[in-house]
C-alpha cells in the first residue's frame, strides 16, 4: 500500500481507479456496445443493399419498357412505308450517280427536288421532316441539308460504323430506330453506298412528342429518384432536361446511391442500339430504419452510461487533476493543485511525486542557469585576457581590438540571428588575430614590406589559432579566427573559400576588420577618413576590392555606421 504525508487526517474513502474502470468497462460497456453496433450495422447494410437494388432494377425495367415499346411502336408505324423509303433512296441514288458522272459535286445536285416528289407518300403525323446526307468513306458527313449534322464523324461511334459497313456490303440498309441526343427525337435512316465509296443517306424525323414527354417525366417513376437520365454510349443525354452524366459516381454515402445500367435492342444486323441509364437514388426515408436502429443503440448506450455515470465522473475528475498538474508541470515547472484534493491513491501519490520533482527541477534550473552564466562570463573574460596577451605581443593590436568589438556590435545587432550567437560574435571578435602570438616578433614588427616567405608565414596566423581555441565552447571564436581573411570571391586565405561557404561569423569580422584597418594608422600607411574608407570598400583600391565582401553584409554595415557617429572611436 502506498504511504504519503497527510493521508491520515483525510477521512474521504479512497480506492484504486483501475478496479472501477476494468470492472465496468470490460465486463459491461464494451461488450454491450460492440454487440449492439455489430447487429445494427449488419442489419442496416443488408437491408440497404437489398432494397436499393430492387428499386433500381424496377426503375431500369420501367425505362427499358418505355424505350423498347416506343421503338417497336415506331417500327410498326413505319413498316408500311419502307418500300417508299427504299424507292426514294434508289431514285436519289440514280440522280447522284448520274450527276457525279457529269462532273457535278454534291452541292450542285438537286436532292430536294427528288425528295419533294415523295413527300406526299409520308404522312406528317408520322414523318416530321426528311433530310439528305453524303458520308465520306472515312465516316464524316461531307454534305447535308441538315446543317446541324455537317462535319459529324460517325467513325467515332466504332460499333455502329463497323456494323453499318458490314451491312452495306449486302445492299441498302434501314436504320429503323435512332435517338438524337439532347432533343430525344427519334429518327429513321436509310443508307446506300455510292460507286465512289461514299455513302448516300436519308434521314427521317419521326413525330414522337409523347415519347419525349414520357422521358421528361421519368423522375416521377419512383419517389426515391433524385436524378435520372438516359444517355448514348458517349455519355451524352438524349434530352437536354437530363443532367450531365457524372464524372464520378457516389461510392460511399449514408442514404444516396448512384447506379448505372444498360439497355440494348437490335436495330439492323449486326448493330444493336445501346443506351445507358443513370439514376441517383435518395433513400432518406428508408434510412429511417438505420436511424431507428441507431436510436436503439443510443438508448442502450445511455442506459449503460447512466449505470457507470458516477465512475465516469470520478475518472474524469481524477484524470483532470493529473492533466492539470502535468500541464502546469510542463509549462511552469510547478504543480498548481494540492495533492490532497484527490480521492485516489495512485493519483495523489503521483501528484506528490510531481510536486517534489518540480521543486527539485526549479532548484536545479536556478543552479544551472547561474553556472551557465558564470561559464559564459568565464570564457568571455578569458577571451579578453587572451586578447590582451595578443595586444602586448603586437603593438598595433590594442586599440584595434576595442574598435573591432564596438563595430562588430553595431553590425550584429542589426542582423536577424539568434541572440546567443550575437553575444558570442561580439565577445569573441577580439580573438580574430590571436594566432599572431605564434608569429615571430621580428616579422610582426617589421617596418617594411614582408618578403614572400614571411608573408606566407604571416598568413598562417589564422590556422595557428586552432592551438588556442580547440575547446568546443570556442567554436565561434575559432570560426572568426580561421575565416576572417577569406574573401567572398574566393581569393582569400587560408582555404580560398567563397560565398556562403564562408561561415557568417568570418564574413562579419572580414568587413569590420578591413574597415578598422583602413581607418587606423600603420607604419606603412596613413589613416583614411570615413568617406575615403567607404569609397574603398565600395569601389576598391590596389589592395581591397568590393568583391572581397558579402554584398548584403557590406550594405548593412555601411548603413549602420552612416547612422551612428564614430567620433572619438578613431
Amino acid at each position: 500500500m502506498f504511504h504519503f504525508r497527510g493521508l491520515g487526517e483525510n477521512k474521504l474513502s479512497v480506492r484504486p481507479i483501475r478496479d472501477q474502470i476494468k470492472s465496468t468497462l470490460f465486463r459491461v460497456i464494451l461488450p454491450a456496445i460492440l454487440f449492439a453496433a455489430l447487429l445494427n450495422f449488419i442489419y442496416s447494410y443488408l437491408q440497404y443493399k437489398q432494397i436499393t437494388n430492387q428499386i433500381f432494377e424496377s426503375v431500369k425495367s420501367k425505362i427499358d419498357v418505355l424505350i423498347t415499346e416506343s421503338a417497336k411502336g415506331f417500327k410498326r408505324a413505319v413498316l408500311p412505308y419502307e418500300k417508299d423509303i427504299i424507292a426514294l433512296l434508289d431514285e436519289l441514288y440514280s440522280r447522284v450517280e448520274r450527276d457525279l458522272r457529269l462532273g457535278r459535286d454534291y452541292s450542285q445536285i438537286d436532292f430536294k427536288g427528288v425528295v419533294k416528289r415523295y413527300e406526299s407518300k409520308f404522312p406528317p403525323e408520322i414523318f416530321a421532316d426528311i433530310n439528305c446526307y453524303v458520308i465520306s468513306k472515312d465516316g464524316k458527313v461531307i454534305w447535308t441539308d441538315y446543317q446541324k449534322d455537317l462535319g459529324l464523324d460517325l467513325s467515332k461511334f466504332e460499333d455502329f460504323w463497323k456494323s453499318l459497313n458490314v451491312a452495306l456490303e449486302k445492299g441498302p440498309v434501314l436504320h429503323r430506330v435512332s435517338i438524337e441526343v439532347l432533343t430525344g427525337k427519334m429518327r429513321l435512316y436509310a443508307y446506300k453506298r455510292l460507286s465512289n465509296g461514299d455513302i448516300l443517306e436519308l434521314g427521317f424525323f419521326l413525330n414522337n412528342e409523347d415519347f419525349i414527354k414520357s422521358l421528361r417525366k421519368l423522375k416521377e417513376i419512383s419517389p426515391f429518384l433524385e436524378n435520372i437520365g438516359v444517355y448514348n454510349v458517349s455519355h451524352i443525354p438524349i434530352i437536354s432536361q437530363f443532367p450531365q452524366f457524372p464524372e464520378k459516381l457516389l461510392k460511399i454515402h449514408p442514404f444516396k446511391r448512384d447506379m448505372v445500367g444498360e439497355i440494348s435492342f437490335e436495330d439492323f444486323p449486326p448493330h444493336q442500339l445501346k443506351l445507358l441509364v443513370y439514376a441517383r437514388l435518395n433513400f432518406y426515408r428508408i434510412f429511417g430504419i438505420v436511424l431507428f436502429n441507431i436510436f436503439l443503440f443510443l438508448l442502450l448506450f445511455v442506459l449503460i452510461a447512466v449505470a457507470s455515470y458516477r465512475l465516469t465522473k470520478w475518472a474524469e475528475k481524477e484524470s483532470g487533476y493529473m492533466r492539470e498538474a502535468i500541464e502546469s508541470f510542463k509549462g511552469h515547472r510547478k504543480i498548481g493543485i494540492d495533492p490532497s484534493i484527490s480521492r485516489t491513491y495512485e493519483v495523489r501519490e503521483l501528484l506528490n511525486i510531481l510536486k517534489e520533482a518540480a521543486d527539485e527541477i526549479k532548484r536545479e534550473e536556478a543552479e544551472n542557469s547561474l553556472l551557465l552564466k558564470e561559464l559564459k562570463e568565464a570564457f568571455y573574460d578569458f577571451a579578453e585576457r587572451l586578447a590582451l596577451v595578443a595586444e602586448g605581443y603586437d603593438i598595433d593590436t590594442g586599440e584595434h581590438l576595442v574598435r573591432v568589438k564596438y563595430l562588430t556590435k553595431l553590425l550584429v545587432q542589426e542582423l536577424e540571428i539568434p541572440e546567443d550567437l550575437k553575444e558570442e560574435v561580439i565577445n569573441y571578435s577580439v580573438l580574430h588575430d590571436v594566432g599572431k602570438i605564434f608569429i615571430p616578433l621580428d616579422i610582426l614588427n617589421k617596418p617594411g614590406p614582408l618578403d614572400p616567405d614571411e608573408w606566407e608565414l604571416m598568413k598562417q596566423h589564422t590556422v595557428f589559432a586552432k592551438r588556442l581555441l580547440a575547446h568546443p565552447r570556442f567554436k565561434v571564436a575559432l570560426e572568426i579566427a580561421l575565416y576572417h581573411h577569406e574573401n567572398y570571391d574566393g581569393t582569400g586565405y587560408p582555404f580560398g573559400l567563397a560565398g556562403e561557404a564562408i561561415p557568417l561569423t568570418g564574413r562579419i569580422i572580414k568587413i569590420v576588420d578591413v574597415y578598422e584597418a583602413l581607418r587606423s594608422e600603420r607604419p606603412y600607411k596613413r589613416a583614411f577618413s570615413h568617406e575615403e574608407t567607404v569609397k574603398i570598400l565600395l569601389y576598391g583600391d590596389n589592395r581591397t576590392k568590393p568583391e572581397h565582401f558579402d554584398p548584403l553584409l557590406l550594405k548593412k554595415f555601411i548603413e549602420v555606421i552612416e547612422k551612428r557617429g564614430l567620433t572619438g572611436l578613431f
